[in-house]
């Protein structure tokens, strides 16, 4: 999703998050061990592209 607006994300914004893994493989994998410690569990991925990752579960909570 985008990051600021939480639509779909753009075609260039899809390219731009592909072309991100590479420069997260790029930092020997810094890239993906920087969501551990990011706020927003971005990775360097999802900050090039503008990006986040939205986890909705798939029973909602009774109650």
């Amino acid at each position: 999703m985008d990051a600021e607006t939480l639509g779909p994300l753009t075609v260039g914004q899809s390219l731009l998050r592909n072309f991100g893994y590479l420069i997260s493989y790029a930092t020997l994998g810094l890239g993906f061990l920087w969501i551990a410690w990011d706020r927003r569990k971005q990775g360097f991925h999802d900050k090039i592209a503008g990006s986040v990752v939205l986890y909705v579960p798939r029973h909602p909570r009774r109650g």
